[in-house]
């Protein structure tokens, strides 16, 4: 069985002035017969970098980016040693202006935020698990706001039990063939997967930034040494010919 941890990212509420606007889910899959020995060495690591939660690396006290950069890339070796894959969405400011127009009072924005990147990420999900022929399991980090949990549980339910696996207008199964039907949310303080997750999310979020702010001109690239998502692109899942767009990280600009 394979298990993907998902978290999202959205604009840090501890930088109220910086006006980027963005929404991002990351997957991180991991197969579950690996998955107790990933955990403990994740912990070894916390406790060799003197942390509690790898969320730590974020605070300004612990902000410094040569550990950072140490970090995450101790991180990124982990997760490829134990064979782990990512698969991302990632909505930029314009397509979220294009959302909220587009949202009512049955679902609301928020809920079509959530929506719109994980439709993406859960079909791809499904499409590795068949070319795996194995089965799979998804662990969400806990939301803040219930409001949203419920609907994304009843929606991810209804779609699994009812919904069809296609590609290129060719039927290749039912969704229940290959997913558990229940989303599981877990609270990230329990999962040194989970705090993995955020910190891949927590790249991209970088990267973004350096994108809106003109730093870079491409998201797709970057040469930035401090650059933190470099260190997990090679996670991304990619088509056989190796292209990423669309395959491991979908962008709505």
């Amino acid at each position: 069985m394979r298990i993907m941890f998902l978290d999202e990212s959205d604009v840090d509420p501890n930088k109220p002035n910086i006006n980027i606007k963005f929404f991002l889910m990351a997957g991180l899959i991991v197969d579950s017969n690996l998955i107790v020995d990933l955990d403990n060495e994740l912990q070894n690591l916390k406790e060799k970098f003197q942390l509690d939660n790898f969320k730590e690396l974020r605070e300004n006290k612990l902000n410094n980016s040569e550990k950072n950069l140490l970090v995450n890339t101790e991180v990124s070796n982990l997760l490829k040693k134990y064979r782990c894959k990512v698969i991302s969405a990632l909505i930029g400011s314009k397509y979220l202006k294009t959302l909220k127009m587009a949202s009512n009072d049955s679902k609301g924005y928020p809920y079509l935020k959530y929506s719109q990147t994980y439709d993406f990420i859960i079909e791809r999900f499904l499409l590795n698990l068949r070319n795996w022929k194995e089965k799979g399991l998804i662990i969400v980090d806990k939301l803040a706001s219930g409001k949203i949990e419920k609907p994304l549980q009843k929606d991810f339910f209804d779609r699994v039990l009812k919904g069809n696996l296609e590609m290129y207008g060719k039927f290749l199964g039912r969704y229940s063939e290959y997913i558990l039907k229940s989303l599981l949310f877990l609270d990230d303080k329990y999962s040194n997967i989970l705090q993995a997750t955020d910190l891949i999310c927590y790249a991209f979020r970088n990267r973004w930034y350096d994108l809106e702010r003109g730093k870079i001109k491409d998201f797709w690239t970057n040469e930035n040494k401090e650059d933190l998502l470099k260190v997990y692109w090679k996670l991304l899942v990619s088509s056989p010919q190796g292209k990423i767009n669309g395959y491991g990280l979908k962008i709505w600009y």
